[in-house]
């Protein structure tokens, strides 16, 4: 048998293949609610450590939920609002969805903000899965490195392929002389779509495999949050509230600049995806998981 602890209470529970989904799903949600998890915005679940308002999650992982039209959005650096379409907790991913291109010009709507720029001192980055094509550029960017440019001659460019292949909105991009592909991971200061106002224009898509058709290119710009460390706090009171088992003391990793941390206490550990200190020796919260999400189990209808 195996005994687990939730909250006061202690669970026996009989190893069984016979355990039924509902039942699972009623265990997973018992030993895995993050203690500061924000509530749902409209239909998504807004996983630990995303933090819609001061009181949960982690406020370093801040993302604004518009209550009234029930979706989630990602400011950038620049004061743009991206809206985000998908959530991927295991991953630690969201997909955000891009700025769309202004009437027949080749401009897009976020040109004023420069682009979507992540924040440098926030916990977010872009991953490698994007592959960003950057429009209407001046010669200037040729001189960036990490970009591959090219103009209307060169036959074997990947950037002048999209613009000839891709969808009929970019038709307005194809009569400038410089686009430029970006695949893979892109340093957060480094903004998407223009750098030193010398392109005005980008589509993004996410694990592009542009031998499929069009309509099964997946637009947008996947982000990744790093792993979250312990909360902050001010004294005791604030671990007990938010991280119990744990003692407010100084940041053993950050010595020395002043930050105290919920650092969990012996015998247990930090669980970063959840925002809770666990004993370490069977985790089941991530076995229960793995479970769920290999058999896809998205909903479970609780009877009233």
């Amino acid at each position: 048998t195996i005994t687990m602890e939730v909250g006061r209470a202690s669970i026996r529970c009989l190893p069984s293949f016979g355990i039924s989904i509902f039942w699972l799903t009623i265990l997973h949600l018992l030993i895995c609610s993050a203690g500061k998890q924000c509530g749902n915005c409209g239909s998504f679940s807004v996983p630990y450590p995303l933090s819609t308002s001061p009181g949960c999650g982690d406020p370093s992982y801040s993302v604004f939920c518009n209550t009234s039209a029930g979706a989630l959005f990602l400011r950038s650096e620049g004061g743009a609002d991206y809206p985000i379409t998908s959530i991927d907790p295991l991953s630690q991913t969201f997909i955000l969805q891009p700025a769309e291109l202004m009437g027949n010009s080749c401009r897009t709507s976020d040109f004023i903000y420069s682009g979507i720029k992540l924040n440098q001192s926030l916990p977010f980055n872009f991953t490698a899965n994007n592959t960003i094509f950057l429009l209407n550029c001046t010669a200037e960017m040729t001189k960036i490195e990490v970009y591959d440019c090219s103009n209307q001659s060169s036959s074997s460019s990947s950037c002048w392929t999209y613009l000839k292949k891709g969808p009929q909105e970019v038709a307005t991009c194809r009569s400038w002389s410089i686009c430029c592909t970006r695949t893979g991971a892109v340093r957060a200061q480094l903004p998407y779509n223009i750098l030193l106002q010398v392109c005005t224009a980008y589509k993004s898509y996410v694990n592009l495999n542009m031998a499929l058709p069009i309509q099964e290119w997946q637009e947008g710009v996947e982000v990744q949050w790093r792993s979250p460390p312990e909360l902050e706090c001010r004294n005791q009171a604030d671990c007990s509230v938010a991280v119990p088992n744990s003692t407010c003391t100084m940041d053993p990793i950050a010595a020395g600049n002043g930050t105290r941390r919920c650092i969990c206490n012996a015998g247990f550990q930090w669980k970063p995806m959840e925002g809770t200190c666990r004993k370490g020796e069977l985790d089941l919260c991530s076995l229960t998981s793995r479970f769920l999400d290999t058999y896809e189990v998205e909903n479970v209808n609780f009877p009233t």
